[in-house]
């Protein structure tokens, strides 16, 4: 009684699982079993399937591929094998699943292949992968600097404009210390304790402000930037994003205006200025 309740139990599971579910042989490679999800995913009746190999209905894998993987487990039965492949329906259609395979008899030479049909999560990733290539091509259009590092300041972002700013490509800025690849050595320490008070803060006001601060281009030049400062939580990680602005010819346009007003406050001349109307603006 036990083991017919045992054998009946295992049934239900075989039969209900949402996954498809396949037992072969491994010497033939022919279909002995099939349970309900995987014939009516790939449209087969259970007498159809059984008149079928592995290679049926994953046509891009032969047969020393697949007798290959499986000799890896005869040698070593505890162990599972698993494979991202195409299955093909009898209709024609195909869709991409991960199967894990196991030997459930060494006597008869059977296996078990459990498999997951992946499309939403492969819609999911061609998605996040297509996201992610508009989000570059919009970060390296932008002339602005910009720099996402992690939680130990390793860079892990750096679009076309910081490249521009620095002079350094991002083939070299990745997983750079961004303090010691972009901050003056007399100002790395400070910066280091902002910077961890920054990954510490729940408080947004600090990120939604511009500082002005020095930077060090390629060969240890010094240049003044614009610092915008944003934060993006990812599971328990968090990363730090810096957009910084060249300033270097704004300040050099700021000095020379503050000249000509000292200069023309100082002037012993009338001095006036209008507008093109002859408003008097000083």
């Amino acid at each position: 009684k036990m083991l017919a309740k045992q054998v009946n139990y295992y049934n239900l599971l075989f039969e209900s699982s949402l996954n498809e579910i396949y037992i072969f042989n491994g010497d033939t490679l022919k279909f002995i079993d099939a349970n309900k999800g995987a014939l009516k995913n790939i449209g087969y009746t259970l007498s159809e399937i059984k008149a079928l190999t592995h290679m049926d209905i994953t046509p891009e894998h032969s047969h020393e591929l697949i007798r290959g993987e499986l000799a890896s487990l005869q040698k070593k039965p505890q162990k599972k094998i698993n494979i991202i492949a195409t299955h093909q329906r009898k209709d024609g259609s195909s869709y991409p699943v991960e199967a894990h395979i196991g030997l459930i008899d060494e006597e008869s030479n059977s296996y078990i292949a459990l498999v997951h049909d992946i499309s939403e999560r492969e819609d999911s990733f061609k998605a996040i992968t297509e996201s992610a290539q508009k989000l570059t091509e919009i970060t390296n259009s932008v002339h602005d600097a910009i720099v996402m590092v992690d939680e130990a300041g390793r860079i892990i972002f750096w679009n076309t404009g910081a490249g521009n700013v620095f002079g350094f490509p991002a083939s070299y800025a990745y997983n750079e210390n961004v303090f010691g690849l972009l901050f003056p050595k007399t100002k790395r320490k400070y910066y280091q304790r902002c910077f961890n008070a920054f990954t510490r803060s729940d408080n947004s006001a600090i990120f939604n402000r511009s500082l002005e601060i020095s930077a060090l281009k390629k060969q240890q030049q010094i240049i003044d930037v614009e610092l915008s400062l944003s934060s993006l939580q990812s599971g328990d990680q968090r990363y730090i994003i810096g957009v910084f602005r060249d300033i270097c010819k704004r300040k050099v346009m700021e000095q020379k205006l503050l000249q000509l007003g000292l200069a023309v406050e100082q002037s012993p001349e009338s001095i006036v200025i209008t507008d093109l109307q002859g408003n008097i603006e000083y």
